[in-house]
């Protein structure tokens, strides 16, 4: 059977029932080794494309986020449109896994995407690490200014009227007594 298949490979049909052999000449090799190399040109144009363009987004994205953070807006920029761009970028990823054979297959398309979706991420997280950064040194100094007024703060009198021990409430009944008998006295000597 191989031979056979072999046998038909090197002859073609041509009009009628008239088969001819047909030899590779230079000119075929030639134009097929050209039409290799072009497009391994091309898929490394590609390729070089790919990788500059997610350069460029990577970098816009992180710009976009740290403008949107200096302008006032860090909930914005880190929640909600940080987290909107990382997903996007993954689901695009997931749109390059191909199907062969009634399989997803993962292929260079898939893997490039894939990067490009991790750079991003990368890129959101270092655009919002000084955000982060603020966000922990305010909520340290608030609970540092917390304690510093609980330190600082007037306690009320630890020994009120009612805890007062007896003895201390007696010697001051006793001591406004005799004053007053004091007062007494004299008020009465003057007249």
């Amino acid at each position: 059977m191989d031979n056979f298949d072999q046998l038909l490979k090197s002859f073609t049909v041509t009009s009628g029932s008239e088969t001819e052999e047909t030899s590779e000449t230079p000119e075929t090799k030639d134009n097929s080794r050209l039409e290799q190399e072009i497009s391994e040109v091309f898929q490394n144009r590609r390729f070089l494309t790919q990788t500059l363009s997610a350069l460029l987004l990577i970098a816009t994205i992180r710009g976009s986020v740290h403008l949107m953070a200096r302008l006032g807006l860090p909930a914005i920029a880190t929640g909600t449109m940080g987290f909107i761009v990382v997903a996007l970028a993954f689901g695009h990823a997931l749109t390059k896994i191909g199907i062969s054979e009634g399989r997803p297959s993962l292929d260079s398309d898939f893997l490039i995407e894939l990067l490009k979706a991790s750079g991003i991420a990368g890129a959101v997280w270092l655009a919002t690490d000084e955000h982060r950064e603020i966000s922990y040194q305010t909520s340290t100094g608030a609970k540092a200014f917390v304690e510093e007024v609980k330190q600082f703060e007037i306690e009320p009198n630890s020994h009120p009227v009612g805890s007062v021990p007896l003895s201390v409430f007696g010697l001051g009944l006793l001591a406004i007594a005799l004053l007053t008998i004091v007062f007494r006295r004299n008020r009465h000597g003057i007249f």
